[in-house]
């Protein structure tokens, strides 16, 4: 089962939950395809432990830990879906992509990127000289606090 995931230019990622053991997978696919929380699939991929980059820098495998993902796979296959488990965070995360549409069509390129992190927390869009400068200048976290900050106040009205 889909817990969080993330639609890049290059492909989808995603934390697939395993049923048993309760293991966290990071899972990394080729085709870009859309997924939600709750969604179920069935995929090939040859699990593998995380490995960091280069010594000395950061620490993807503790990065991953703290999330209890203990496995990766990467270039996984996506052989069919499977119907999805009803969960609370779907409607959000459906409406986080409405929004993140939404503003594409309104605003290309960085400036959409941008906008889209201000105001939602996404950093999807962001091409890689943008958030490599926004890492630069440590004000990357400036748009994810933003953009959550944001979600949850229209969240609110929403269910007002």
């Amino acid at each position: 089962m889909v817990e969080a995931s993330s639609l890049e230019n290059s492909g989808s990622r995603f934390i697939f939950q395993l049923n048993a053991p309760q293991i966290k997978v990071l899972v990394h696919t080729i085709k870009p395809t859309l997924f939600f929380p709750g969604d179920r699939m069935v995929l090939t991929g040859l699990p593998l432990l995380p490995q960091n980059k280069e010594e000395g820098t950061f620490n993807y495998v503790m990065f991953l830990k703290k999330d209890g993902i203990f496995l990766e796979i990467k270039n996984a296959k996506i052989i069919k879906k499977l119907p999805s488990i009803p969960n609370f965070l779907a409607p959000l995360a459906r409406f986080n992509h409405f929004l993140q549409m939404r503003i594409k069509e309104l605003w290309d390129g960085d400036d959409g990127a941008l906008i889209a992190g201000i105001l939602i927390g996404s950093r999807e869009s962001m091409s890689p000289e943008l958030k490599n400068d926004f890492q630069k200048t440590g004000l990357s976290h400036i748009v994810a606090i933003s953009g959550s900050n944001i979600t949850i106040i229209i969240v609110f009205i929403f269910s007002l």
